[in-house]
Formats: C-alpha cells, structure tokens, sequence
C-alpha cells in the first residue's frame, strides 16, 4: 500500500507544473507517528539497565587504583569465578570449621569444580580462599548458613520482569546472587568482590540493580525484603 501511494505521488510530480499537489506533500512529510517507539528495546538485562542509569560514575578517576590483574586475571573476572565457587560452598560446614580446615574444605571444592571443568587451574588460583573462609564466618555468611540449615536458602535464581523502561514495558531479565527467608520476611545477597576502597559508593551505583532484584523477589513471593 505505501508502495503504490509513493509511485502515485511521484507520478502527480511528473505532471505538477508549479506548486505541489496536496496530496503529494502529504505523502512525502509523512512521519511514523511511533518513531520513537522503534528505538526501545523490548528486553533488558538489570547490569544493562543499572549501568545506563550510573553510567556517569562508571568513569576513571586518576587518584583511585585500579584492581591489579592476578594470574592474568582481571577484576570482573575474578568475581565471576568467586560468584561460582559461592554458589556451591557450604556455608554452615564451613562456618563451623577452624580456619585451616574451613580453607581446607574451600580449597577442596574448587578442586572439585577443576575437575569437573567448572573452573580451570588459572582461575582456581586466583580465587581468594581466605575471603570465602572470613565471609562464611562473617555475621551474614552465618545468617546464611542458618538459612541454609532450614531450608530456605535460594542462591542464583533466574527471573523475568516486565517493568517500565523510557515510557514501554519491557522485559528484564537477570539473576540474583542469594536471597534468604528469615523471620518472615526475605533477605536479598549481591555479592561484589570489588574492594570498597576503589569503588566510593558501592551502595548508590548499584541501586538500580538492587531495586529490580526487590521488586522482582516480592512481586514473585509475597514477601517483603
């Protein structure tokens, strides 16, 4: 149909001898009175949405180090492995270990996940045993352990949102760390292995992110977090 209308106008053109016909300038000022609506993604993901939404604090800044590289490593990729190995360590076992035997167990679970091609021997290196031994010892890493012991410990849990994004619903999608049932309500885990010394404001740049994990673990439960 717009096919046929646009060789009718230029067709009215051949034979217009001064001013545009009407109908040509209408055909030829038309505007897609949804353009905008073309620009918006229907599906996002929440380090996508938290990102864009801080995007002016993710900037470098001379006077803060930057994480050193370890074993070739870098930083987000260091925390992707320690999200990996926290997702299958036992917390309430290990919590209740001294610390050569609590490393011990931690150092025997990424073995394990070796073995099983979960990690490779590079990446098992860099894993900082003695901060998973201190953070399951930790008043949180025992809140979990307990949780762990009732049963009511949930750790990553994938979700789908439809939430408002620039106007449009949209999907978000992501994946919560840890969340935890604990009297009666729910407690929300991110973890960040990013030390807080390099990152000023860990709270604020990753609210967007912790907001949607809430609205998500309510709007699914009931629950209050």
């Amino acid at each position: 149909l717009r096919k046929r209308s646009a060789l009718k106008a230029l067709k009215l053109l051949d034979k217009a001898p001064g001013k545009p016909d009407p109908y040509i300038e209408k055909v030829m000022s038309f505007r897609y009175p949804y353009e905008d609506d073309t620009r918006i993604k229907s599906k996002y993901s929440v380090s996508e949405l938290n990102s864009r939404d801080h995007v002016s604090e993710v900037t470098f800044d001379p006077s803060v180090p930057r994480e050193p590289e370890k074993y070739g490593l870098s930083a987000v990729h260091i925390g992707t492995i320690t999200h990996s190995v926290l997702e299958k360590m036992d917390f309430l076992k290990t919590g209740e270990l001294n610390r050569d035997e609590g490393e011990k167990l931690i150092s025997s679970l990424i073995s394990d996940m070796v073995a099983g091609e979960f990690l490779t021997d590079e990446e098992a290196e860099a894993i900082d045993v003695s901060k998973l031994y201190d953070f399951a010892c930790a008043p949180l890493g025992r809140r979990i352990a307990e949780a762990g012991r009732r049963g009511k410990l949930y750790r990553e849990k994938p979700f789908n949102l439809v939430m408002d994004v620039d106007g449009s619903d949209a999907m978000v999608q992501g994946i919560i760390d840890c969340f935890f049932e604990e009297n009666g309500s729910l407690v929300l885990v991110d973890y960040k292995t990013t030390a807080p010394k390099n990152v000023p404001g860990v709270r604020e740049r990753y609210s967007v992110q912790m907001d949607i994990y809430k609205r998500a673990l309510e709007e699914a439960t009931g629950m209050k977090v």
